[in-house]
């Protein structure tokens, strides 16, 4: 009869999985040894499933239950050879990752802060128009490099380059390019002094 609990318990869980909010994870200090705990009972659920003889167990105990409604004596086999061919794809980090448990390592706030400080000395430099020009210059000398493409690669420049420039201004000012890169969490927001935004 354990087996069976265990069973339901376990197909509870696996199908509460995927309703659970990623956006909001469990807060924890001890988030690594959760995640650890997590892949260990997981696996060991796992193991424990698969294994013929709990297998056998299981089945048993079903057919005991189910053979006093005859009905489900045949989806009873039928689910059941579902359920362990479910418990056999299952991966335990993966639930422990749906489930929250397993949080992202956190980036170290130093890099994150220096991150943001490089966007914020880099936004005004990108606004100044003889910035605007330096990069423009730049990217005409690289053209030479192209051989055949040259001129190619010059029309691009001066079509092309003022435009990449005013969205990549654009993208810097709206967006949180540090958490995009990853280097800081995803969850934390900078917002860009009023400052720099305005000029």
């Amino acid at each position: 009869m354990g087996v069976i609990k265990f069973g339901i318990l376990f197909f509870f869980c696996f199908l509460l999985e995927p309703t659970c909010d990623a956006s909001n994870p469990i807060p924890s200090v001890h988030d690594n040894q959760v995640c650890e705990l997590c892949d260990k009972y997981l696996t060991l659920a796992i193991d424990y499933l698969q294994n013929e003889d709990n297998q056998n167990a299981f089945v048993e105990a079903l057919h005991m239950t189910c053979s006093q409604i005859p009905p489900l004596q045949k989806q009873a086999d039928r689910y059941t050879q579902r359920f362990f061919t479910q418990v056999s794809l299952l991966k335990p980090h993966h639930i422990c990752k749906s489930l929250n448990l397993c949080q992202p390592p956190l980036h170290s706030q130093g890099n994150c802060d220096a991150c943001h400080d490089t966007v914020s000395q880099l936004l005004p430099k990108l606004k100044d128009p003889q910035t605007k020009l330096k990069i423009i210059r730049l990217l005409l000398k690289e053209c030479k490099s192209l051989n055949n493409y040259q001129d190619k690669c010059k029309k691009m420049v001066f079509e092309y380059g003022p435009l990449m420039l005013a969205d990549l201004e654009n993208f810097l000012e709206k967006k949180d390019v540090c958490s995009i890169l990853g280097v800081c969490p995803t969850h934390s927001f900078y917002v860009l002094p009023a400052a720099l935004a305005d000029s």
